[in-house]
């Protein structure tokens, strides 16, 4: 009899190892709960129409023509973090008169931007800055002649981007220094311009 119950116990033991066993296999496992995508802070693109006033830094550039509205547009694309590429063209024309024969001249200038924008912050208001390269095509016509050539050189930004839903509104501040020779004297299309936007947000 003592060695029967010590059997009978062991035996029940065993026998509820493995009915437990079996019916954990047999329920319904519980599915994994889907991952929650997690969404960048960042808006993948943004596309802006801007209109600023040009004022520009070359003295003889200043006498002739003077300061003006320019007109353009604004590609942003996302590339890492707080960082964009900013691809911007504008347009400015103006008429002047040659400083010794005050006959009339014309100017028109097509600055492209291509800018490394860096955002310190996310959300509705992002700061920024950023820097790169800049070309221009450029013509002046007048009584001496006509000069239709391109111009290299660099730009500086900064300003802020507020963004509501999947509209942007943004203010810049920009530097370019772009150094031509369209006959004897050097002379820089670059300038300081500043600029509203608006636009849409992706």
């Amino acid at each position: 009899m003592k060695i029967k119950i010590p059997l009978i116990v062991f035996t029940i033991l065993m026998t509820a190892s493995v009915l437990a066993a079996q019916a954990a296999k047999t329920a319904p496992q519980a599915e994994p709960r889907p991952a929650v995508a997690v969404q960048s802070p960042w808006p993948s693109a943004i596309v802006f129409v801007r209109y600023g006033s040009f004022s520009p830094s070359d003295e003889i550039f200043k006498t002739v023509y003077g300061s003006g509205p320019v007109y353009g547009g604004e590609l942003r694309l996302h590339a890492a973090g707080g960082f964009y590429i900013s691809l911007e063209g504008g347009y400015f024309n103006k008429t002047g008169k040659l400083t010794v024969t005050q006959d009339p001249t014309t100017m028109t200038v097509y600055p492209m931007d291509a800018l490394v924008v860096f955002h310190a912050l996310a959300g509705s208001i992002m700061p920024y800055m950023g820097a790169g390269g800049t070309a221009c095509k450029y013509t002046e016509k007048n009584v001496i002649g006509k000069v239709n050539e391109w111009g290299y050189g660099f730009a500086v930004c900064g300003g802020v981007t507020a963004r509501w839903r999947s509209i942007g509104i943004d203010a810049r501040v920009k530097h370019s220094s772009v150094k031509v020779k369209p006959l004897e004297d050097d002379v820089n299309l670059g300038g300081l311009t500043f600029s509203i936007a608006a636009g849409y947000i992706f």
